[in-house]
Order: C-alpha cells, then structure tokens, then sequence
C-alpha cells in the first residue's frame, strides 16, 4: 500500500508535464528489471551531459537510461552530469519536473575525476516549487562529475499537491483629465496528484553566486 502526501504549492498555467511532450505521457514507472545494471557506480565509460554556467541541462529518464545497483542491493537509474570549471564558487540548481503522472525524488552524488564520492545530498532536500521539485547548493573545489540517481526509498508513494494559477489585468480610465487606474487578480486552484517514480524529467544549471 502506497502512502500518500499533501503539498502545497503555487503553479504556472502549464502546469501538466504533457504539454512539453506529444501524444499521452507514459505511466509512472515504479519498478524495472535491473538487467544489465551495472554493480557500482562509476564514470568512466558513462555518458555525461555537459553543464554550462547560466544554461540548462535537461535528461529524461526512463526505461533508456543508465542503471546501477545501490549499497543496500536496491537497484536505480541514474544520470552524470559534468559540472562547470570555475574558480569562483558557484550555485547548483537540479529540479526535477513531472512526465504525466510520474515524478523523481533525486539523490545526488558529487564526485570528483578520481571516481570518489566527496558529498551527497538525499531526497529530503528537494522541495515543491509550483509542479517541480527543487534544490540548490554551493559547488565545492574538486567536485566535476553531478550524479542524479533516483532516490528508491519514495518509488511508489502518491503526492497531491493544490496548484494555483494567477492573472493580474488592469484599466486604465481618464475623467476630467484625472487617471484612475484599477487593478483585479483572477485565479484558480487545482488538484495535481503524482507518484514519486523511476521516470521523469531532470534539469541541472548553474548561475554565479548572488552578489550581497
């Protein structure tokens, strides 16, 4: 029995993921069969997505993608990303966006060119921002190689989560040479409701630290 949650959170007015994809999405996948996983992680003979500072990244994972089986036995998707090379420290941003129904919670891996994990950053981080979910971190010297593996503890729960759409209009009315100016806000709520899968859609960018 899947679990369920409830999360609040503001959306755009494309709000479904199906409206960047033709034809009907595909169904949440909340298992696969490993097959030909590979038994640990490494990079090298990996396919690597290049991040580009003020740019983004975007991966779609699904049945496609790389796999690999995890310390506990647990077998997961992933995706290596290479970051940036900067002397300045710079901010990491990975979102993870629906496909239908079907949505990853990310778990990340900073490793450096040697193969060696430095840093990790679990599911618990990422958060809804309107029909995504979100995190950010500072990169850190010798990081180069961003791992986003799905986090398996969440497959298979249930998230629903109330979306709002907003829309300002104003006008504009000239009486006796005096301007009045009047403003409303319309809007609308929705229910959205994902299960954390094995498939969906991830995006990695990276933006020079804010200035104070």
């Amino acid at each position: 029995m899947t679990s369920r949650l409830w999360m609040p959170a503001l959306a755009g007015l494309c709000l479904l993921s199906a409206c960047s994809h033709g034809g009907p999405p595909p169904p949440p996948m909340t298992a696969f069969v490993p097959g030909a996983c590979a038994p640990a992680l490494t990079l090298q003979g990996a396919a690597v997505t290049p991040v580009v500072m003020e740019k983004e990244a975007k991966v779609s994972f699904g049945v496609t993608t790389s796999c690999m089986v995890l310390g506990d036995g647990a077998p997961t998707l992933y995706s290596v990303f290479s970051l940036p090379v900067q002397a300045d420290t710079y901010l990491i941003t990975v979102r993870s966006l629906p496909i239908g129904e079907g949505m990853i919670i990310p778990r990340l891996l900073l490793m450096d060119d040697n193969n060696v994990v430095l840093r990790t950053v679990d599911g618990e981080s990422f958060t809804f921002h309107g029909a995504s979910m979100m995190t950010k971190l500072r990169s850190h010297p010798g990081e180069t190689h961003l791992v986003v593996a799905v986090d398996t503890r969440y497959v298979g729960q249930e998230v629903a989560q109330v979306a709002e759409s907003f829309r300002a209009s104003s006008t504009t009315t000239v009486v006796n040479r005096a301007v009045f100016s009047t403003f409303s806000t319309t809007g609308a709520s929705n229910m959205l409701n994902y299960v954390f899968s094995f498939n969906g859609d991830i995006v990695v960018s990276a933006e020079p630290m804010p200035k104070a």
